[in-house]
């Protein structure tokens, strides 16, 4: 048998995702499904139109300050305000949620990721596309 034969296959490639703060907590989102990452309000657009805000830190109920930084999606006009942004990690999987997730949770996120020791909740962002709201009450989506 040759060495080729021998060697392992390589692992498959792992998927890109950003990290990023809302409050205490470290979450982290798809690289895929971001157009933009970025600190100015201004640049907030999508397709040539202006993105809608959605402020992650109220949508949390997270206790902030300072200014945040923006996420723009890539399927929809959404750009999501987080206090920071870290880093890009790679994962092998995103495994489903325990069953100790329940109601809106289920919803606002795909999956737990393990990087680095940490388990980081991923993201759905579905939940923040305007498509995927069926109504909004007083500019809050219902589906929080």
């Amino acid at each position: 048998m040759n060495s080729s034969a021998k060697r392992a296959a390589a692992p498959p490639p792992g998927l890109p995702v950003i990290l990023f703060t809302v409050g205490e907590f470290t979450m982290g989102v798809p690289a895929r499904e971001v157009d933009e990452a970025c600190d100015a309000r201004s640049s907030h657009a999508w397709n040539g139109q202006d993105a809608i805000v959605v402020d992650t830190r109220e949508f949390f109920h997270t206790d902030t300050g300072g200014h945040p930084k923006y996420l723009v999606l890539h399927a929809a006009p959404v750009a999501l305000a987080v206090d920071s942004i870290s880093r890009i990690a790679e994962v092998g999987e995103i495994l489903p949620l325990p069953r100790a997730f329940t109601g809106h949770e289920r919803r606002w996120y795909r999956g737990l990721a393990l990087i680095n020791g940490e388990v980081v909740p991923v993201l759905n962002t579905a939940v923040f596309h305007p498509a995927g709201w069926k109504r909004q009450v007083d500019g809050v989506s219902v589906n929080r």
